[in-house]
């Protein structure tokens, strides 16, 4: 199921698709369907005006971050917090370069220092695969953190088994864990942890979306096309997830 879900999200990434209209084309030219060549030539304008030139990628973005809003809490009496992987670079070009490297997603493991000033006993747990787990590491000590005060599992390959073998590690630790993720990911991983039977309270970080919009300045096709990549993902994932039973909803909210 892992590899097909990585199959599926290479086949529907917006470039990719562009691509493969424009690859039409040329090979229907090639075969002399001249006009039919046209045709994919055409659509593939078609598509690339749609999500550069209108606010369709803002929309959808915008609706997935605000589907479930930060959840009220007292951090004095929560359980804990679970932080999601996916905040961490390739681990290859790490190791040649010598340290750890963040993506655009790190303002996950920043929540880690927010909440640890904050309350310094809290119970933060990270979950993703072994080689974010040892990159997080390298950068919690570099912030001053002792990563030995943090739970890890380092095992899981998507929000599912993050669901799932976190509620197993913290099966004898009952109460409500903050779960920090990007907002346009957080209906899924809530409906996830719900079903695995973990009480979060939405921690939502990573906003990207601003208000759609139709200003000339928003009419960016690298941006938006990257945007509409994740949001389709995400998209996906919450009908795939339905569909398997990982989630409580079809669209997961607070």
């Amino acid at each position: 199921m892992f590899l097909f879900a990585q199959a599926v999200h290479f086949i529907i990434q917006p470039w990719h698709f562009f691509l493969l209209l424009i690859g039409f084309g040329f090979a229907l030219r090639a075969l002399r369907f001249m006009r039919a060549g046209r045709i994919s030539f055409w659509a593939a304008g078609g598509f690339l005006a749609l999500v550069s030139l209108t606010p369709i990628a803002d929309s959808l973005a915008y609706t997935l971050e605000g589907r479930i809003q930060p959840g009220q809490y007292d951090l004095d009496e929560v359980a804990g917090a679970i932080v999601l992987g996916g905040s961490t670079g390739s681990s290859t070009l790490a190791e040649d370069r010598g340290g750890y490297l963040l993506t655009g997603a790190s303002e996950r493991l920043n929540a880690i220092a927010s909440l640890r000033r904050r309350r310094p006993d809290v119970p933060i747990l990270v979950t993703g695969n072994a080689d974010e787990a040892e990159m997080t590491r390298a950068f919690l000590t570099d912030i001053g953190i002792d990563p030995d005060t943090i739970m890890f599992e380092d095992q899981s390959r998507n929000t599912y088994e993050n669901a799932q073998f976190s509620a197993d590690m913290l099966a004898d630790r009952p109460g409500a864990y903050l779960l920090v993720t990007s907002a346009r990911h957080m209906p899924r991983a809530v409906g996830c942890f719900r079903r695995a039977g973990v009480t979060v309270i939405p921690y939502p970080v990573d906003y990207r979306a601003e208000r759609p919009s139709w200003s000339v300045a928003r009419m960016n096709p690298t941006d938006r096309f990257e945007l509409l990549d994740d949001m389709i993902d995400e998209v996906v994932g919450l009908v795939v997830y339905r569909m398997l039973g990982r989630t409580d909803s079809l669209f997961p909210d607070d």
